[in-house]
């Protein structure tokens, strides 16, 4: 039997994990709700990647692979709020969404985006 295993995550990965998810919405308090992740490490990850703790890797990972594809809390309007502000402050510094990633490449330093992922302001679909 072969077995694939995946990279181990990376400071850059977790990074582009956290990022992906407040493309989202998914705001650090939002995610250490869903997950238990500190909400004070999320932020540190969203602004360095060198300042993650090695011990946060996998866990965030974990979050990542939980919260990908799911919509953050919007119940309340502050919640709303805060989801939309997230969404905002990823798209201001051109943060990609989880989609954008390929599982394989996402810790790797060179493992960046695909091409193209980047949504147009096309509001038709082409014929």
């Amino acid at each position: 039997m072969n077995h694939f295993a995946s990279p181990a995550p990376t400071g850059i990965g977790t990074q582009r994990r956290l990022r992906a998810l407040a493309a989202l919405g998914w705001t650090p308090e939002a995610v250490h709700s869903a997950t238990g992740l500190a909400a004070d490490e999320i932020r540190r990850g969203l602004a360095d990647a060198r300042r993650i703790p090695a011990s946060l890797h996998p866990a965030a990972a974990r979050a990542y692979d939980q919260l990908w594809n799911t919509s953050p809390p919007t119940c309340t309007p502050a919640e709303q709020d805060s989801a939309q502000a997230s969404r905002q402050h990823a798209q201001r510094r051109g943060w990609a969404p989880p989609m954008a990633y390929d599982d394989d490449t996402i810790d790797q330093p060179d493992g960046g985006p695909a091409p193209g992922w980047r949504r147009t302001s096309r509001t038709t679909i082409p014929a």
